[in-house]
C-alpha cells in the first residue's frame, strides 16, 4: 500500500495494507493523504483457497444469494464476485443462503 501527500507530492510505500492491520488503529481520516492499495497476491496458487471455520457465522456480508444448489456453487459466485470476495457461507442462515463477504482471517472481528 503507499501513503501519497497531496501538498508535497509525497509517496510513502508500505509492506502492510487495511488487511494486515484489520482491528488496529493504523488508519485515520486525513484529507491531506490518499490511500492507495494494490491486489497483488505472493502466492497465486493459495489465490483461490478457502479454509472452513466451524462454529463461526459472517456478521458483515456484501452479497446474499438465495437459492444457491450447492456449497460449491456458492464458492464460484465468491470467485466470480464483482468486489474481491475472502469468504462466503452456506446455509448457515437459511436453505440454499449462501452469503459473500470481503473479509477474511485477517478480519476476523467481522466473523462471529
Amino acid at each position: 500500500s503507499a501513503n501519497y501527500a497531496n501538498a508535497t507530492k509525497e509517496c510513502e510505500l508500505s509492506d502492510m495494507d487495511r488487511l494486515t492491520m484489520a482491528g488496529s488503529n493504523a488508519f485515520q481520516v486525513s484529507k491531506d493523504f490518499d490511500y492507495l492499495e494494490n491486489h497483488c497476491v505472493d502466492e497465486p496458487v493459495k489465490l483461490c483457497e478457502f479454509k472452513k471455520l466451524t462454529g463461526r457465522i459472517l456478521k458483515t456480508v456484501d452479497s446474499v444469494y438465495q437459492e444457491v444448489a450447492t456449497s460449491e456453487e456458492c464458492r464460484e459466485l465468491c470467485l466470480n464476485s464483482p468486489f474481491r470476495c475472502h469468504s462466503y457461507d452456506y446455509g448457515d442462515t437459511g436453505d440454499m443462503v449462501c452469503r459473500l463477504s470481503h473479509h477474511s482471517r485477517a478480519t476476523l472481528a467481522d466473523i462471529q
